[in-house]
């Protein structure tokens, strides 16, 4: 009698599949831990040399970081650089033969030049010698036509001051070319390193640029606040224009070429939508060979028409973004990355003539395989009717409304983006969707969408929030009742904002370093900043200072107050929580670093004070050795009790 087995068989193998993955669909996602999600990437973004022969990138050797270098088409990575402090900011000298980096000291960052031949290093400036070892440091310009030298911007003479210098990589002199002024933002030179101009700061917040001609500066060209974004980019050597981001009479911002004879522009790139973020140019600074523009998502687009099949390729063999990092001087060799919201940046090599990739390394490792979440792109609409942009990263198993973790980010004046992100993924694996709102105030989208920020701290900007939260409780992501509010810097001011007036859409609030008392934060920026300070005051608010006399720039006595000064501090005081502690109704976890300068701890101090003399649930956690931005240290140990807190009212997972 003819079996029939052979005939059940594939129907028992479909059932037993499918059942296999139900039982996977139900299992619970393995934990992450937080060690690795926070633990510093492995290795950096690469860099080639101008010559094309040599790729350099940071890496992890224990807890230090340090230079590696590789030739191009080998696989001999060795170590260039050995100091205990390790190395963090890079960049290749154009004579492809030294490389210049920073460490982070007690003082700040300080500058050295590698010799890649013979590992040799040395400081890049004279500390100690002219330079203060807290001088602050931008590079200003390097140029394959002046291969020994670049030009930086240094506040050697005074704090507030940044004079423009040439320093030659090999011999360390340092030649003066100009002399700044408080209100100085940027220099320009041209790849010939001749002086072109500078762009100043305005009284109305906005900037202005001032070519250099004929041994004087001339006013040429002014931007308000509304524009502000707008600047020069690159003065070509000799040439009578220079390329420039532009949104004046426009929606977005634009690349132009513009004509410094006739003053005529000519629009090289804009998107409808969206404000372009940097460029890509050739070693002469003349073209431009693609935009990089930062919408929901982000992407290249090429101007020049030989650059577009080459960024086609590159599109079509990545799943996720693209990235350009840097080219050689000839523009055959680049280092590109290849951007995902579930891993992190894998980084290659590209033979841009024979569009050819060459796989480098991943960024981590140990991030490679783990269960991460997706991010989504989500718009909604605000109070007002302004459509606000935002990113929704929610659990991968189960179905929502999930409790909810609203994740603020700083600046303001700063956006989320779509990719990977360590907080995000290790909310969304302890059990929460995790939304980011880009208020209005964010970057990217249009100038409109940026100045709705203007003024608005506490404001339009904590609505957006609120509103962000209420519509994820409608569209079925949030669970009702179950939304916490978290963040650092402006977040954290965002967070605590929260806690205060918009209470009903949160149950619980977590704060970094949070401003608390806008007075305060106005009325002690550093020197470093005094140049944008105009554009701190239309921005967030003023704090009354003297406009001449010896106290000139010199907060004011309060006795010296006029009427509109005392308005003005009234108007900051409303949305500063540090003065409405009482409106506090929900339980607050506020973490602060001890050198903080810009968020003091004494702030922190005080308004935690108040709130317990108040009965309010509060909990502060003070960093000895932690400053606006938590080291490594103090930053696992704060995720720690945020994750703790974070179950304790909403309910996640907490890794054992």
């Amino acid at each position: 009698m003819k079996s029939h087995f052979p005939r059940i068989l594939p129907g028992l193998a479909a059932l037993l599949a499918l059942s296999l993955v139900i039982a996977s669909c139900s299992l619970p996602v393995p934990i992450i831990s937080r060690n690795t999600l926070f633990k510093p990437y492995t290795r950096s973004a690469p860099s080639v040399s101008p010559d094309g022969k040599h790729v350099v990138y940071t890496a992890l050797d224990g807890d230090v970081r340090n230079l590696y270098i590789r030739t191009v088409g080998a696989d001999d990575d060795t170590v260039l650089t050995n100091v205990k402090k390790g190395a963090s900011y890079f960049f290749w000298a154009r004579n492809s033969k030294m490389v210049v980096f920073s460490q982070s000291t007690a003082e700040g960052l300080e500058f050295f030049v590698v010799d890649v031949a013979t590992g040799a290093i040395r400081p890049l400036l004279p500390y100690g010698k002219g330079v203060p070892k807290d001088a602050a440091v931008e590079v200003v310009a390097v140029s394959i036509k002046r291969p020994d030298e670049i030009a930086i911007m240094v506040n050697a003479r005074d704090p507030s001051i940044f004079d423009l210098h040439l320093v030659n990589v090999r011999t360390g002199d340092m030649k003066l070319l100009a002399e700044g002024k408080s209100n100085l933002l940027r220099w320009y030179v041209d790849p010939e390193f001749a002086l072109r101009g500078y762009l100043l700061s305005e009284p109305d917040g906005g900037q202005s640029f001032w070519k250099y001609q004929d041994g004087r500066f001339t006013r040429e060209l002014t931007w308000h606040l509304l524009d502000d974004s707008s600047w020069p980019l690159a003065f070509p050597a000799k040439a009578h224009s220079c390329l420039m981001f532009d949104s004046r009479g426009a929606k977005t911002l634009g690349v132009l070429r513009y004509n410094l004879d006739t003053g005529d522009t000519t629009v090289l790139a804009r998107d409808p939508q969206y404000d372009i973020r940097k460029i890509m140019v050739d070693s002469e600074w003349e073209n431009v060979d693609a935009v990089f523009i930062q919408g929901d998502t982000s992407r290249w687009v090429a101007v020049d028409p030989g650059i577009s099949p080459k960024l086609k390729f590159l599109q079509s063999k990545f799943h996720g973004e693209v990235e350009v990092y840097n080219r050689s001087a000839d523009r055959k060799v680049w280092t590109v990355g290849e951007l995902s919201d579930v891993a992190p940046p894998v980084y290659y090599l590209y033979y841009a003539d024979e569009m050819r990739l060459s796989r480098l390394y991943s960024a981590s490792d140990e991030l490679a395989g783990k269960p991460f979440a997706r991010m989504k792109v989500i718009q909604f609409t605000a109070r007002d009717g302004m459509p606000i942009h935002g990113y929704l990263t929610t659990p991968r198993r189960g179905r929502g409304p999930w409790p909810t973790v609203l994740l603020v980010h700083g600046g303001p004046w700063l956006r989320d983006a779509w990719g990977f992100n360590p907080e995000a993924q290790w909310l969304a694996n302890r059990g929460y969707a995790v939304l980011q709102v880009n208020f209005r105030g964010s970057m990217g989208y249009d100038k409109a969408y940026l100045n709705a920020g203007n003024r608005q701290w506490g404001l339009g900007m904590q609505t957006d929030l609120a509103d962000g939260a209420a519509w994820a409780v409608k569209a079925g992501v949030a669970k009702a009742g179950a939304v916490a509010i978290m963040g650092g810097s402006y977040g954290g001011y965002a967070a605590v904002s929260g806690a205060i007036t918009t209470p009903n859409s949160y149950v619980a609030a977590v704060a970094v370093n949070p401003f608390l008392d806008l007075t305060d934060y106005l009325s002690i920026i550093p020197p470093t900043w005094e140049a944008y300070r105009t554009n701190l005051e239309q921005r967030v608010g003023r704090v009354p200072r003297y406009e001449s006399g010896l106290k000139e720039g010199q907060v004011k006595d309060s006795t010296d107050w006029t009427d509109a000064d005392r308005a003005e501090i009234q108007r900051l005081k409303a949305v500063s929580p540090y003065y409405h502690a009482e409106k506090v109704s929900i339980p607050l976890l506020i973490a602060q670093g001890k050198r903080d300068a810009l968020a003091r701890p004494a702030v922190a101090q005080k308004f935690v004070d108040r709130l317990k003399k108040l009965g309010k649930n509060v909990e502060l956690v003070l960093y000895d050795d932690s400053s606006h931005m938590l080291q490594t240290e103090d930053r696992q140990d704060f995720y720690f009790r945020a994750e703790l807190f974070l179950a304790s009212y909403l309910g996640g997972r907490v890794e054992k």
